[in-house]
């Protein structure tokens, strides 16, 4: 048996709250109850605007897409260029004028 001792609480033995306390009880949950779904609504809102910000952001991209980056003359390390994607893109870098260093293990 264990030495712990666990405390039983009853009906009977629950604290006594006045009348005048008693009435308060009611307006104390519906005040929270009303702050914690106003706090879930600004939540939602702040989330919409996010992403309708990000969607704009992201239409402005489309719209006028970034300037491209020459790569002729630029160093390029590609691992896994044995077969497949990197091959592919140490090809395409090559034609670009890139210098192309193709790193793969042999197995």
């Amino acid at each position: 048996m264990s030495s712990r001792k666990v405390l039983v609480r009853h009906d009977s033995q629950a604290p006594y709250i006045p009348d005048w306390l008693e009435c308060h009880r009611k307006p104390v949950k519906m005040i929270l109850r009303l702050y914690s779904s106003f706090i879930l609504f600004w939540d939602f809102c702040i989330i919409l605007v996010y992403f309708a910000l990000q969607m704009l952001r992201s239409l402005y991209q489309f719209v006028k897409p970034p300037k491209r980056k020459s790569v002729a003359g630029e160093i390029v390390a590609i691992f896994g260029t044995s077969r497949g994607v990197g091959r592919d893109l140490a090809i395409q870098l090559a034609e670009l004028g890139a210098k192309v260093a193709c790193i793969d293990i042999n197995s």
